[in-house]
């Protein structure tokens, strides 16, 4: 069995994985020829990504476990590990997150751990992009649409998301991507504000304006759209949660599924709102295939009022056979997860994005 080597990472302040100096490694899945190479600052997910091979992963920040992998021959460094990822008794049996593990020699291990989906999906190689500004506008209470061009395609399934650098922090963020594949190059974002926020009160809210240029790294994710199905299919979300369901909607209905879709979109109060007069058009314009309901949940009276899960709870007496897609912060995604369940949806339907905040002091 490998190594795990704890403490600082030794070549902790490396520019990039450019750097010249840095040693390359090769990491190999055991007992196949698949073989990546792999800088020394460079997380082993990292390499497999933009080598165009494909490895689960999620959060990509070291809180899900979904990335877990077993060392089976060689050294690597751990950067971080949420103590829910990873127990020290699983790393103490050689297992290691893929989106934290950066190699210190050649390595070879076991890909498949417990949490691990099916792949269901093609795969993109990840990249780096550069990117100009668009818009930048207000759609509700504390949340902006963000929209940049692309200096190239970048090709990623509906539902992934993208990791936006922010100028001049070393931070980055990952913000779902709203827009449908059919864009490659004008990238569509739902950002919420953050207090003290880096990357939101610091940047999006503050400074950053039309024609600024960024940097992005994408696709990251295995949330996604898993094509038609011969059942209704449920979509709830929880503020920007909306963003990679609004992805999911537009592709489905462009690539002619015909699948009965139903949108739940939940909100504190009216005006945290937004884009229901573009979904509810699209509600009118295609009524047998999808539906829209925004749910209010701070606010008696509304339409729609209580919290978005009591709300799709009242309008199904049973979810069996349906398929669902769930996106917004924890508690909203345990609440519909319970919920569904209750409904006799079967758990291996129902696919989840949660929207967590980074592993560090700063707010997402």
């Amino acid at each position: 069995m490998g190594s795990l080597i704890d403490g600082p990472s030794p070549i902790e302040g490396a520019n990039s994985y450019s750097d010249a100096m840095n040693p390359e490694h090769t990491v190999t899945i055991k007992d196949s020829a698949n073989s990546v190479v792999c800088r020394q600052d460079q997380t082993i997910l990292d390499a497999y990504l933009r080598a165009g091979a494909w490895m689960p992963h999620s959060c990509t920040q070291g809180t899900c476990g979904t990335c877990t992998i077993i060392i089976d021959s060689g050294e690597v460094h751990q950067e971080y590990n949420d103590q829910h990822a990873l127990l020290p008794e699983e790393m103490a049996d050689g297992r290691v997150l893929a989106c934290q593990a950066q190699p210190r020699s050649d390595v070879t291990f076991i890909p498949g751990g417990p949490r691990q989906p099916e792949k269901t999906f093609t795969s993109y190689p990840l990249k780096d992009l550069s990117a100009e500004v668009v818009e930048v506008t207000d759609i509700a209470h504390d949340t902006r649409r963000l929209v940049v061009r692309t200096s190239e395609p970048m090709h990623f399934n509906a539902g992934q998301y993208v990791r936006l650098h922010v100028p001049g922090s070393g931070a980055t963020r990952d913000y779902s991507l709203a827009n449908p594949p059919s864009q490659t190059e004008l990238l569509e974002f739902h950002i919420r504000r953050m207090p003290h926020g880096v990357a939101s009160d610091g940047w999006i809210f503050g400074e950053l304006k039309p024609s600024d240029t960024l940097d992005l790294t994408g696709p990251l994710g295995d949330f996604h759209y898993r094509g038609p199905s011969v059942n209704p299919i449920l979509l709830i979300a929880g503020g920007t949660g909306l963003a990679p369901l609004k992805s999911i909607v537009v592709h489905a209905l462009e690539s002619g599924g015909t699948s009965r879709m139903h949108l739940y979109h939940g909100v504190r109060l009216q005006r945290d709102l937004y884009d229901d007069a573009f979904f509810g058009e699209l509600a009118a314009n295609q009524p047998s295939l999808f539906s829209y309901t925004p749910c209010i949940s701070d606010q008696p009276g509304s339409q729609n009022d209580g919290l978005v899960t009591d709300v799709v709870a009242r309008d199904y007496a049973t979810c069996k056979g349906f398929q669902a897609y769930v996106c917004g912060p924890p508690a909203m995604i345990n609440a519909a997860v319970t919920m569904l369940r209750r409904k006799r949806m079967a758990p291996r339907f129902v696919y989840r994005e949660e929207f967590t905040p980074p592993p560090t002091t700063s707010a997402r």
